[in-house]
């Protein structure tokens, strides 16, 4: 019996391929994952995304925030297996502990 492909994201640390830089916030996520718009914007504001920043590009966002999208997006995607390289290594502190809530 056959069931659905196993599904795994791979979050590294690496900086974003420059083209995806240009690609706003909730446009990069909603392309990537199958959950309406409001609930990612629902989740990007539990994480203090402002306005601002969800309509704005990637590429105006500092290390941290790039990571924190990252990883709203990583959970928004529902894989069955998560591998992650320093998935907190851009994040401050208390930024780190809120993440690993998500």
């Amino acid at each position: 019996m056959a069931g659905r492909p196993i599904r795994v994201l791979c979050l590294r640390t690496l900086t974003l391929v420059p083209m995806l830089t240009q690609n706003t916030v909730i446009s990069h996520i909603v392309d990537s994952c199958d959950k309406t718009k409001e609930e990612y914007i629902a989740k990007l504001k539990e994480l203090d995304f402002t306005d601002e920043m969800i309509n704005g590009t990637i590429g105006s966002l500092s290390g941290g925030w790039q990571m924190k999208m990252r990883l709203v997006r990583a959970v928004l995607i529902d894989p069955d297996i998560y591998l992650l390289d320093e998935p907190t290594n851009h994040l401050s502190e208390s930024a780190a502990k809120v993440s690993s809530c998500v």
